[in-house]
């Protein structure tokens, strides 16, 4: 019995030091050790976030920074190895916040039909995660290995967004209506769960909005063909951003991933495009 107050002692030492670190860093780290943990983080602290508008996606939209200025506030629920699916699945059923305003990444909605990100959706279902979301101290983003790699990769992506910047791609418009095409029974149906979700959204008075980030997306292939579709079929806006992209326009990490420069510039125009919803 003497040991039980030593380690109770210890205990709440190590959770008092988590909590302290936690303040120091903001409120949130920016990386974990895994793209599983680095996700669940991103998640569970944008959700706590009242945002007017959200984003949701992949890895490559996460790659866009939150922004809490001017009186508006965006919150990045992006989903590395995943898709939009996991947390439009997840907000459908009252798991997540709806804000007014959605943005869809269309590139890699077709990455559901491969199960991409299930993981991220099971834990998004545990109690555990939603225990997170409450309380920071026990969520993802205060794992001790998040602070050590938060700090090798630095801070600051927000701080450096500038409103009145330039646009990423100057030609970009919203289309109302896709190409229709064939699709497969896979893609068919995906595109059918798509609509229905994104259509009860709509119901509860949430704008939406699907934007293909770069770099652009074959014509030919599924990853536009998906996005397309569902544009037309609930009659939704998509911003395609590769629009009259030049080739040295954007400027990448891995040639996938928006470096911090391009990934603001996507926002402002993802924002301007916003303004016409």
């Amino acid at each position: 019995m003497g040991y039980i107050p030593i380690i109770l002692t210890v205990v709440s030492l190590c959770f008092l030091g988590q909590f302290a670190a936690l303040r120091a860093n903001g409120g949130r780290t920016i990386k974990s050790e895994s793209n599983f943990h680095s996700s669940i983080a991103r998640i569970q602290s944008s959700a706590r976030i009242q945002a007017d508008i959200m984003l949701l996606g992949s890895s490559r939209i996460a790659r866009l920074p939150e922004l809490r200025a001017n009186g508006t506030t965006v919150s990045n629920l992006g989903c590395d190895g995943g898709s939009a699916m996991i947390t439009l699945r997840a907000i459908d059923r009252g798991l997540l916040p709806l804000s007014s305003v959605v943005v869809v990444e269309g590139n890699t909605l077709l990455h559901d039909l491969d199960h991409r990100g299930r993981d991220i959706g099971e834990a998004i279902e545990s109690r555990w995660f939603q225990l997170g979301m409450v309380f920071p101290g026990v969520s993802s983003t205060a794992r001790p290995s998040a602070f050590a790699y938060s700090a090798l990769l630095g801070r600051g992506r927000a701080a450096e967004f500038n409103r009145e910047g330039p646009l990423l791609s100057p030609g970009a418009s919203l289309e109302y209506t896709g190409r229709a095409m064939g699709l497969s029974p896979a893609g068919e149906s995906l595109v059918q769960e798509l609509a229905g979700l994104l259509g009860r959204l709509k119901g509860k008075g949430s704008k939406v909005m699907i934007v293909m980030l770069p770099p652009s997306a074959p014509l030919e292939s599924l990853n536009h063909a998906i996005p397309c579709e569902v544009a037309r079929v609930c009659n939704i806006p998509l911003l395609d951003l590769t629009r009259d992209l030049s080739p040295d326009a954007v400027e990448y990490t891995d040639g996938v991933h928006m470096a911090p420069a391009s990934a603001a510039a996507a926002l402002r125009s993802i924002m301007t495009a916003v303004e016409s919803l």
